[in-house]
């Protein structure tokens, strides 16, 4: 269940940056693409609700391999995305 007044899973912030895609991991958590499309590049602040607490973030290539881990800070991850770049990264929720 979403929190009240919540309509989605995943907050992004600056508004020039966008979700593509949220889906389950080939291997593990869930995956998340954000796209800089105000071509400012940034560091994108992303939030899940309803889905449980964030415990782990890693960026990660487009095959969804890990390449570093992203710290989390009060359930949200602050994750870099290049000047009209793509960015992925791998979401752990639970315990």
């Amino acid at each position: 269940d979403l929190p009240a007044g919540a309509h989605s899973f995943v907050t992004v912030r600056p508004e020039g940056a966008i979700l593509t895609a949220f889906k389950a991991a080939e291997e593990e958590g869930l995956i998340a693409r954000l796209w800089d499309c105000g071509g400012q590049g940034t560091h994108t602040s992303l939030r899940v609700a309803g889905l449980g607490a964030l415990r782990e973030a890693r960026q990660t290539d487009l095959l969804e391999r890990d390449e570093q881990a992203l710290p989390v800070n009060d359930g949200q991850v602050a994750v870099p995305v290049r000047k009209c770049g793509l960015a992925t990264v791998r979401l752990l929720i639970g315990k």
